[in-house]
């Protein structure tokens, strides 16, 4: 009787909660898309959390994030109410219905008595899932998702149904996600042929190539992005990367341009126009003459760096990568700039671009080649470039001679030629080195504390 009492129960809320609705106009009339968007958001916050919290990889988190955005992008809406339903009005569809209330009343316990007759078994135990054969069929060992059992699925699908457009898409962010470009390109381009060169499928290949190219909007890239454009205006995502390439070659006033078209022409709730903003934020201002300190950032400028760490990281890494690229450019028509070249080379440091960085310090010397800091840091930019637990080379440690012999109290010189001459077992040359590092040290920092102990060591080891 109790079970009864309980199923009655629920009955009659699943009624309040259907008939409420019809006994009264709502007080908001927001479109479905609205709502989805609203979860979709949801989601890529719940992405972003599980990723710090460790649940899942940084590529689980990736995947996952290119398919909410592109659910979320799908669900802007493209026409109102009265053209999907025909001539009818909004506030004609919301208005109360009480003979639709009063079908639901007996229609719906009427449904539910009936089904539960004829499926109801409340005292049957729940499927196992050892017996769940396509779960358990995609599942590695450790219980997490087998990415190349998950592939060989889908071209077991794929073979048995060749022009399922999900099934290409779904292979393709399979490949992309292991990170084999060439069988993301292929899935893509079949699926492109399949859609009917959809923009919006045209959108995802572009956006694929410039993962390939690690953030940089190849031409390759561009034309796809283009034909996206070409098909439909709408690809706003294919314009918002089409402006960053504009960024890259260092044409900075015309992609904020494009970036506030883009603006402009998207809806007004499209999740794009949020990014969009803040990157223009990051951007829309110019960039500093003078010398700053290397805590501030790539650009040199603290505002604009607080603006930049304001970004998705995606959206952040290439928009640093664009503004370096276009400081570069600029630095080859005017290869005097002393200050431009010192802060690219600070730039590539940051962005893990040792090489780069090392030959931007090379040219900041040739200008001012009297400054012992210059050839310290691409010093230091060599040795990020080698191996782990590789000693100095050949290069930096005549960098560090000559950096010493321009400034004799240079505490990186003095350090790291003490270490070289270590490792040459002459710890005569070694403890004198050390020696001097040691009388410009303060006696209370931790660093005076760590060369007393390796000046202590020598002839012990």
């Amino acid at each position: 009787m109790t079970v009864w009492f309980i199923f009655g129960a629920m009955t009659a809320v699943a009624l309040l909660l259907l008939i409420r609705p019809l006994m009264r106009r709502p007080l908001s009339e927001q479109p479905r898309s609205a709502y989805d968007q609203a979860i979709y958001r949801d989601q890529l916050a719940e992405v972003e959390r599980d990723k710090q919290r460790g649940v899942v990889s940084e590529a689980e988190a990736r995947a996952i994030r290119l398919e909410v955005e592109r659910r979320l992008l799908a669900s802007a809406p493209k026409a109102t109410i009265a053209s999907e339903q025909g001539t009818g009005s909004r506030a004609d569809l919301l208005r109360p219905a009480p003979g639709l209330a009063t079908v639901l009343i007996l229609l719906v316990p009427a449904a539910a008595i009936t089904l539960y007759v004829a499926l109801g078994a409340p005292g049957a135990p729940d499927r196992p899932f050892t017996s769940r054969g396509i779960e358990r069929s995609i599942e590695s060992d450790d219980g997490s998702l087998d990415i190349a059992k998950v592939r060989s699925a889908l071209m077991t699908r794929l073979a048995k149904d060749p022009n399922s457009l999900e099934g290409w898409v779904l292979l393709a962010r399979t490949d992309a996600n292991a990170q084999d470009w060439q069988g993301a390109r292929a899935a893509w381009e079949k699926a492109i042929v399949i859609s009917h060169e959809d923009y919006q499928v045209l959108e995802n290949y572009g956006e694929l190539l410039v993962m390939e190219a690690q953030g940089r909007v190849t031409m390759e890239a561009q034309k796809v992005l283009q034909h996206a454009v070409a098909r439909d205006s709408h690809a706003y995502r294919a314009r918002f990367y089409l402006a960053m390439a504009r960024l890259q070659a260092g044409d900075r006033p015309g992609a904020i341009g494009d970036w506030r078209q883009v603006q402009k022409d998207a809806p007004a709730n499209s999740p794009w126009r949020r990014e969009i903003d803040e990157t223009i934020k990051a951007l829309d201002q110019p960039l500093q003459p003078a010398s700053p300190p290397a805590a501030t950032g790539p650009s040199g400028d603290s505002g604009m760096a607080g603006a930049m760490m304001a970004l998705p990281p995606d959206q952040r890494n290439q928009a640093i990568e664009g503004m370096v690229a276009g400081l570069a450019a600029r630095l080859q028509q005017n290869p005097n700039d002393l200050p431009g070249w010192k802060r690219l080379a600070r730039s590539y440091a940051v962005l893990g671009q040792p090489m780069k960085a090392a030959d931007a310090y090379a040219q900041a010397s040739k200008l001012d080649p009297k400054d012992a800091t210059l050839l310290i840091g691409r010093a230091d930019a060599l040795g990020s470039a080698l191996p782990q637990g590789s000693g100095p080379s050949e290069v930096m440690i005549k960098l560090y001679q000559q950096a010493l012999a321009l400034d004799p109290k240079q505490a990186d010189s003095l350090w790291m030629l003490g270490y070289v001459a270590h490792n040459n077992r002459q710890d005569s040359s070694a403890r004198d080195y050390w020696r001097r590092l040691l009388a410009i040290l303060d006696p209370g920092s931790q660093d005076y504390k760590d060369v007393k102990r390796a000046i202590d060591g020598l002839g012990k080891s």
